[in-house]
């Protein structure tokens, strides 16, 4: 009888320490699942008090950015106004001649009466009346590149100018006999000859001419 009742107490304990063992099973699972879904909303809890984890703002970027990035190209290019392009700057507004010499524009640029022959022609450059033994001076700086003697002018001088302007004097008696000098700008080159005898009808003056690139120009456009 008295081992039947160990045998009874025996199973009790069992059952106690089973039961027991069970709780802290029980007890050690609950815990862990309560750990875990603690963390699985903690991103969620920092999203909405606005604390993002690297990982996740990183994310948000790259995915803003691809947006950014589509909208970009989605968007339509807009064309820029056309703007004409302007044309080569007029050189002559740079270029101010010095006066040949001071005196009174006779016969100007173009087509006019020629007293000398008595109809219409065209005339290369100005008439400028200076009495005889005037000083003739340089309109630019350059180099004398022709000294010729002519029964219509007298003397002609030719002064280059770089590749663009050349000037000619005519009817002046010329300070040097050979070219190949240079001059400075209002230099003396010759002097006012008495007019020659197919001018003889016109008063004493210096015949002066401005060539571009070898075609004659109003003189007017270069004195100021």
């Amino acid at each position: 009888m008295f081992g039947n009742v160990h045998k009874i107490k025996d199973m009790e304990i069992n059952k106690i320490w089973v039961s027991f063992a069970v709780l802290l099973v029980l007890t050690i699972a609950g815990s862990a699942y309560f750990v875990s879904q603690r963390i699985d909303r903690s991103p969620v809890e920092t999203s909405q008090s606005g604390d993002q984890s690297p990982s996740a703002s990183g994310a948000r970027e790259e995915q803003a950015a691809e947006v950014g990035a589509n909208q970009v190209v989605q968007e339509p290019v807009q064309k820029s106004a056309e703007i004409p392009l302007a044309g080569p700057a007029d050189e002559t507004q740079d270029i101010v001649m010095r006066w040949p010499g001071q005196g009174q524009v006779i016969t100007g640029f173009g087509f006019s009466h020629s007293e000398t022959f008595n109809d219409i022609r065209f005339h290369s450059g100005i008439d400028i009346a200076l009495p005889p033994g005037y000083e003739v001076r340089a309109a630019l700086p350059g180099t004398v590149t022709s000294i010729a003697s002519s029964p219509l002018w007298g003397y002609e001088i030719a002064i280059k100018h770089g590749e663009k302007l050349e000037t000619r004097y005519k009817g002046i008696k010329p300070e040097k006999a050979e070219p190949g000098f240079t001059v400075a700008k209002g230099e003396i080159i010759g002097s006012v000859l008495v007019s020659p005898k197919y001018e003889a009808k016109m008063a004493p003056h210096l015949h002066f001419e401005v060539y571009e690139y070898g075609k004659a120009v109003d003189p007017m456009a270069y004195l100021h």
